[in-house]
């Protein structure tokens, strides 16, 4: 099963979406300690969340820039990976 499958079950299914956000916590484990959540995929659109936790913030209890950099490369990965074909190998 590819990302791009995964990704299309999630849309119709709270199992799949649940699963897809494991596959992710999972394969990309460096944002993990950010728990960025894929709340709804719907046509081309994700909707993604960051929580408000004690990691995401920052010196003035506001959310850290880095864990918006990092929700907006976590969104741009998932946009460009739906776009390409999962097969190309150039």
């Amino acid at each position: 099963m590819n990302l791009n499958s995964l990704l299309e079950k999630a849309k119709t299914s709270g199992f799949y979406k649940w699963l897809f956000n494991i596959v992710l916590w999972r394969t990309i484990p460096f944002n993990q300690p950010h728990r960025l959540k894929v709340e709804q995929v719907k046509g081309d659109a994700l909707l993604i969340s960051i929580p408000f936790i004690r990691k995401n913030k920052n010196h003035i209890n506001g959310i850290h820039a880095c864990a918006l950099a990092t929700l907006c490369e976590y969104i741009s990965g998932l946009s460009l990976a739906r776009a390409l074909p999962p097969n190309n190998t150039g």
